[in-house]
């Protein structure tokens, strides 16, 4: 949970949470139940309000989330947490594959393109009944773009900044590295 937590905040760079230490939050079940997925009691980490990420708020796809995470000691700062654990070789080896499955798959310019597409037209009809009724514009098939590009130019940064910050805080074989 861990792992795909970082992944997604530091792919999408959402400004308002690792970088800002806010919007972290856990859950967990308070009965066990076996047979029922993700009723075992573990904490797992819940991804909201995304809404500076992915091209908002001057968090462009260049910008080296993995790098800039807070890093000080202060009580839930998953920063230093992440680089104390990259010293760790099967957490490296962990968050490059599932950071590479990610990129290939979840997070893949196709698949962002066709949400964002299938969104678009289900909200449609409602941004022009909204302008009809309150006569209140939103451009904003201009956010739609800006995810797009967003997603389109973020695998090129996201490799190598993750392949830096790998090299950085666990020293792999040569060839090791494939983000």
């Amino acid at each position: 949970s861990l792992i795909d937590f970082l992944i997604t905040e530091s792919y999408v760079c959402n400004w308002d949470s690792l970088i800002n230490l806010n919007n972290i939050m856990l859950w967990r079940t308070n009965s066990i139940s076996a047979g029922v997925p993700y009723a075992d009691g573990r904490w797992r980490f819940m991804l909201y309000d995304t809404e500076y990420s992915a091209g908002f708020s001057g968090m462009d796809a260049s910008y080296n989330y993995l790098a800039n995470m807070d890093s000080t000691e202060k009580t839930g700062c998953y920063g230093a947490l992440f680089y104390h654990l990259m010293d760790n070789a099967k957490f490296a080896e962990q968050f490059l594959q599932s950071y590479e499955n990610a990129v290939k798959t979840q997070f893949s310019y196709e698949r962002a393109a066709d949400r964002i597409s299938h969104y678009l037209s289900l909200l449609s009809e409602v941004y022009a009944d909204t302008e009809k009724r309150f006569g209140y514009h939103s451009d904003y098939t201009n956010g739609a773009l800006t995810v797009m590009d967003f997603f389109q130019k973020r695998p090129e940064y996201a490799r190598s900044q993750c392949e830096s910050i790998v090299s950085k805080y666990h020293s792999l074989e040569s060839g090791d590295v494939d983000c």
